[in-house]
């Protein structure tokens, strides 16, 4: 009877730990869900008004919804001009789903190489409803593939490196930006964007 028992106790210990076994691999493998590896995981093209994006290179742009919808460019001169929807669209949707991917590094010290440190000068800056700023990606230097940036949230010490072209999407100057040479009054709107 005694050695039953000790059968029945062994057998048991290795069934548990086979179970245990079995969740720890499977929870290891579950990937979060895809919002949470979204830089801004919460936002909806629809909850963007404004987006100011900096290349770098003295050139910044301000794109702002206006009350019915449209969007305005703002290139620092007096103007402001109709936006091109279908760049503003591509933007939106590139904003809304970048996903973060492995990180690079989370040594703040590092940063300065990949150039996305606190001093960096290429950023998106987005901004949701009433002129809150849902935040703000500083985006670096270009990643082996040449079609990838190295990228970090402010406030975070994690780098990125993003697929995608985010500079080909979002970095060029007004007259691209631009739908026509005509100048818009701006609305309310206009006045959430301010540089980082």
């Amino acid at each position: 009877m005694k050695n039953n028992k000790k059968v029945v106790l062994a057998l048991s210990a290795i069934l548990i730990a086979a179970a245990i076994f079995v969740v720890s691999e499977k929870m290891s493998s579950v990937r979060p869900p895809e919002h949470r590896t979204r830089f801004f995981p919460t936002l909806e093209e629809r909850h963007i008004n404004a987006i100011t994006v900096n290349d770098g290179n003295g050139i910044l742009i301000r794109l702002n919804k206006r009350g019915d919808g449209d969007w305005t460019v703002d290139g620092g001169d007096t103007a402001f001009y109709s936006a091109d929807s279908g760049l503003v669209q591509i933007a939106l949707e590139k904003i809304v789903t970048l996903k973060k991917g492995e990180p690079v590094s989370v040594n703040p010290e590092k940063q300065a190489a990949f150039e996305v440190g606190d001093t960096g000068k290429s950023y998106v800056k987005v901004y949701k409803d009433k002129g809150e700023t849902a935040g703000v990606l500083l985006v670096g230097k270009n990643g082996p593939d040449w079609n990838s940036n190295y990228a970090r949230l402010a406030g975070s010490d994690t780098v990125y490196l993003i697929p995608g072209g985010l500079r080909q999407s979002l970095f060029f100057g007004i007259d691209r930006w631009k739908k026509k040479e005509e100048a818009v009054t701006p609305d309310s709107g206009a006045d959430n964007n301010e540089a980082m």
